[in-house]
């Protein structure tokens, strides 16, 4: 197959295509070309050259003046300067916003990551109660404070304990059993007793209804009976007396 000089220049030079897809036009390989490129004294482009043609039109970073030949054509900045501007965006105009910072599912308080579900208290707390949920930690762990601490009554169990040595009922300061979890106050193994002096601060905060309602639920559960004597009771010790009486008899609060 004979190639003309015009034909060849028009589409080598002018056309600027190269010798690969000038042999597919004309079915041949592209080193037949090259050999008529040669013949006809056309300048054969080095690769430097050939690869000017693709070459984008924004040749040269806005910022920085560095060449983007290496770069898709929809940019006019190099990597480094379009992170900075990305960076610059604030708020959903970044295409990296996630929708704000996360938020604490528990206590709604804002975290610093986007890994993590809660706050670093509110985790805490949690896993706690988990722990405290498993009946062998927790009574290990009652076993070991009240050992530790070595418990002694207070004010108003110092005046129900009197009391209770006053008129000779068999009931003992508890310092060490748990039931379930719970401490009674003063104990009577034998006849399956229990007697718990309530504070009138504390057993009137908010959550202490529920919590002294589930200890009275495992006192039942394992057999106890219970009475409860409050704060304010100890002021008529004659009417505490009868009470205890009572309920040592037989009854059942």
């Amino acid at each position: 197959m004979n190639f003309s000089k015009k034909d060849l220049y028009l589409l080598y030079i002018i056309n600027k295509l190269s010798s690969v897809k000038i042999a597919k036009i004309y079915h041949v390989a592209f080193s037949t070309i090259i050999n008529y490129l040669k013949k006809y004294n056309i300048k054969i482009r080095s690769q430097k050259e050939a690869q000017t043609k693709y070459v984008i039109k924004h040749n040269f970073c806005e910022i920085c003046q560095k060449s983007l030949a290496n770069y898709s054509w929809k940019t006019n900045r190099c990597v480094k300067h379009q992170i900075k501007k990305i960076a610059n965006l604030k708020g959903n105009k970044n295409p990296n916003w996630k929708g704000g910072k996360p938020h604490c599912t528990e206590c709604g308080k804002e975290l610093s990551s986007y890994n993590v579900k809660r706050c670093r208290s509110c985790a805490n707390k949690l896993r706690a109660i988990k722990r405290w949920k498993n009946v062998q930690i927790r009574e290990k762990t009652i076993k070991s404070w009240t050992i530790g601490n070595k418990l002694k009554p207070n004010k108003p169990e110092a005046i129900l304990n009197n009391l209770i040595k006053n008129i000779n009922l068999n009931y003992t300061y508890n310092d060490s059993i748990n039931i379930n979890g719970f401490v009674p106050d003063f104990i009577d193994i034998k006849n399956k007793k229990i007697i718990e002096m309530f504070g009138d601060y504390w057993h009137n905060k908010l959550g202490a209804y529920n919590k002294d309602r589930r200890r009275k639920y495992h006192y039942k559960k394992y057999g106890y009976k219970t009475l409860v004597i409050w704060e304010h009771e100890l002021k008529n010790t004659d009417k505490v007396k009868q009470k205890l009486i009572n309920f040592t008899k037989g009854g059942n609060q």
